[in-house]
């Protein structure tokens, strides 16, 4: 078992103290504010999105990829092996999302247009699956049919289906990193009960933990916000991995830029790691 944790700056001081000796891995995106070089100074990274924003829904033939993430498909994923491999990233994960656009192409019935939709989702798993030099995983994405309204981009019901990513994660053999924070959201505004609906995720085919808190928003219900978890993210990951613990654990509270309510406080990024440690063991 090895454990991680979202870089911000108060983490970075953190181990600068080595306050947090038992911390494998620093988990970070490949672009926006991080400081990837100083991040790497102190461990190595979980290398978590490459900023042209890909989503295992998109039709990859019509993606606009940027220069600075490789300017065309095959140059984006030899920047993404590169990257993995210059980090010392154990693997890399895709969200198994969709947006309205990554379905413009399809026809017919709704039902028949989710079967589309599931059919390239799993070409792309497999298109990628083969050409990433470091392991394959999926990661199950938050649902809130009021994301458009809070400024923020509104995803596909289907991808967050559980059956969906269990289908997904068995038939192509890739493994399964299981969100806590976006499965909190998704069971709320899918009308499930949460433990029923993790529990139909593909939770044996977990590699990766990603923990952090949700809160409920007064208008829009519940919504991911990278938070510190409260007591019921504990007792439901316990509840659900206990026995079956993960390879690596990563603590997803914190931001790398502090601003507004973003906020990233040291003591309460030692205060979880100390209760997961406590549920895990060190």
């Amino acid at each position: 078992m090895k454990w991680g944790c979202n870089y911000s700056k108060a983490l970075m001081q953190l181990l600068r103290e080595m306050k947090l000796p038992e911390l494998n891995y620093i988990k970070a995106g490949a672009f926006g504010d991080y400081d990837l070089e100083e991040a790497f100074a102190e461990r190595p990274l979980l290398l978590h999105g490459f900023g042209w924003y890909e989503r295992l829904g998109m039709d990859f033939a019509k993606a606009e990829i940027p220069r600075i993430f490789g300017g065309s498909l095959a140059k984006a994923i030899k920047r993404m092996n590169e990257l993995a491999y210059y980090y010392e990233s154990p693997h890399l994960a895709f969200h198994c999302l969709a947006y309205a656009e990554d379905m413009e192409d399809f026809s017919g019935t709704e039902a028949e247009k989710n079967k589309q939709l599931y059919h390239r989702l799993k070409e792309n798993i497999v298109f990628f699956k083969e050409r990433l030099e470091v392991p394959l995983l999926i990661e199950n994405i938050d649902y809130c049919p009021f994301y458009d309204q809070m400024n923020q981009k509104l995803n596909q019901k289907y991808p967050v289906q559980p059956e969906v990513i269990s289908g997904l994660v068995e038939e192509t053999g890739i493994g399964f990193l299981f969100d806590l924070s976006h499965a909190r959201v998704s069971a709320a505004h899918l009308g499930m009960d949460v433990l029923e609906y993790c529990q139909k995720l593909p939770l044996h085919k977990t590699v990766e933990l990603h923990l952090s808190g949700s809160r409920v928003h007064p208008e829009y219900g519940r919504i991911d916000v990278h938070q510190e978890m409260d007591e019921e993210d504990y007792q439901l990951i316990e509840r659900l991995f206990k026995e079956n613990v993960p390879e690596y654990i990563t603590l997803e509270y914190g931001f790398p830029k502090d601003g507004g309510e973003r906020m990233t406080s040291a003591e309460a990024i030692l205060r979880q790691m100390k209760q997961l440690q406590e549920i895990f063991g060190s």
